[in-house]
């Protein structure tokens, strides 16, 4: 699935939020403080593509609030994940990209290191399972491909960077080892939701799109090492690799800390479903589909929370493609009601990466990727400011 971003204008009400910000890779500053800046919302789109010349933006995340500065990344800067290198290989980008909140242009914030692109687990194919934490580090799953085909997908593996986009740790999945090894439960990081418990670490929820499951992985940082303890909570979902839509399965994660559930978009039978008890279970749990909306699910990707409490769903149209519905983000409910979607590109396969973040003054930020580029070459990224 190749994506690029670009970002459209959203309507400022509550339930437009969520649908308002996912398209490829856009950032939204939601609500105007005063009748200067307008009541519209503002909108800016940039390229995602760095120095390296990397396509195919997948993770989409803010810089949190509270993160240590001194480093290349501060607060409300975004990063963004590239799963294809210059020449549009999937599965072999090895760059994430920075975007600024100043407005500076976009660069480099990570290079992989490079290794043979024959070898097994080479960090490249970056995907949308990332999370930046509030206690420094950027995480970020990767699934290579070395020739492009889903025939050669691999097991992949978290790469864990400092603020300065220097790499602390690489555990491959799969079973093999690097350093420590996250072990065989890791196979092929598509999502990621995140609890982060600040300077203690986090617990990252991952989808594995080559084996149907979903991990907990408790983490922390201590000493200059990583130390995780790593469960199964759900397993037996679909997925499958596919000649058309690529890698189907798994995919996008939200969780829910007030009900302790995890939702989960799966892009192989497109549905959303839920996890009960996600934080605590220490064997696999029931997985419940709560919308299966085949007319507004097609190939679901991304998966975020809206301000209003809504989810967010990035079409990537790897799956259940409908020319006529392209490149949207959709909005449901958590019982699974469709409430709006919005249209990123005006082609299939363009929305991919979405983030959302909450801002001052009953305001909230939104970003999302346009594999598509609004109809051009080089993917974007979009912001926009909407009143929650």
């Amino acid at each position: 699935m190749n994506s690029k971003a670009k970002l459209s204008t959203a309507a400022a009400v509550k339930s437009a939020i969520g649908a308002a910000a996912i398209s490829a890779t856009t950032l939204f500053a939601m609500g105007a403080t005063a009748s200067a800046a307008g009541f519209l919302p503002t909108e800016k789109t940039v390229s995602t593509v760095n120095g390296s010349g990397d396509l195919n933006p997948y993770g989409v995340n803010f810089v949190p609030a509270g993160f240590p500065t001194g480093g290349a990344i501060k607060t409300g800067d975004i990063l963004v994940a590239n799963f294809n290198s210059l020449t549009n290989t999937q599965g072999t980008g090895t760059t994430i990209t920075l975007v600024p909140a100043s407005g500076a242009a976009p660069s480099t914030f990570f290079q992989a290191p490079a290794c043979s692109i024959t070898a097994k687990d080479c960090p490249m194919g970056l995907t949308a399972a990332q999370t930046v934490l509030s206690g420094g580090q950027v995480i970020t799953g990767y699934l290579p491909v070395p020739d492009g085909t889903f025939k050669t997908a691999e097991a992949g593996g978290l790469l864990i960077t400092d603020k300065h986009g220097k790499l602390l740790f690489n555990y491959q999945g799969g079973g093999l080892v690097s350093g420590q090894s996250l072990s065989s439960d890791l196979q092929g990081p598509w999502g990621m939701a995140v609890q982060d418990l600040g300077a203690k670490g986090a617990v990252l929820y991952i989808s594995n799109v080559l084996s149907g499951t979903v991990i907990r992985s408790e983490v922390t940082f201590t000493g200059g090492a990583f130390n995780h303890t790593t469960k199964i909570i759900a397993q037996h979902l679909g997925h499958e690799n596919d000649a058309n839509g690529f890698l189907l399965g798994p995919s996008g994660l939200a969780y829910d800390a007030a009900t302790d559930v995890l939702y989960v978009a799966n892009s192989h039978d497109n549905t959303i479903s839920e996890i009960q008890h996600a934080s605590t279970a220490t064997v696999p749990q029931p997985v419940t589909v709560i919308t299966s909306d085949a007319t507004h699910l097609h190939g679901p990707l991304t998966l975020q929370f809206a301000p209003n409490g809504d989810l967010l769903v990035a079409n990537s149209d790897g799956s259940n493609g409908d020319p006529a519905q392209p490149s949207e983000i959709v909005e449901f409910t958590l019982k699974g009601q469709f409430v709006k979607q919005f249209n990123v590109d005006a082609s299939e396969g363009g929305a991919f990466g979405i983030a959302v973040q909450a801002l001052p003054n009953n305001q909230s930020e939104l970003a999302y990727s346009n594999d598509n580029g609004g109809g051009g070459a080089v993917p974007t990224l979009t912001t926009i400011t909407l009143a929650n």
